[in-house]
């Protein structure tokens, strides 16, 4: 074929047979469409608002969570202040 082209043969559409047609590219465009539009519609997700179940769930753990590295905190703001000394 590069070889034809080369010696500047012409081509016209009857040596190429087989393929589909323009109304099949076109009827295959619009089930795409539609396949893709099906996909957008069920990745939609239900996003929970501000103040539901998890901020209730945030305000009850958070002393639990307080008390529970509070040590930690302590612990790491004595190696801190250390650090700070150690330099003035």
């Amino acid at each position: 074929m590069v070889r034809l082209i080369e010696d500047g043969t012409c081509f016209n559409m009857i040596m190429f047979t087989g393929g589909v047609t323009t109304t099949d590219v076109a009827r295959m465009r619009e089930e795409t469409k539609a396949v893709a539009m099906a996909k957008k519609k069920r990745k939609r997700k239900v996003v929970p608002q501000t103040g539901t179940i998890y901020g209730e769930n945030i305000v009850r753990e958070a002393p639990t969570v307080n008390e529970s590295i509070r040590a930690d905190l302590a612990r790491v703001e004595g190696e801190v202040d250390d650090v700070l000394k150690s330099f003035s």
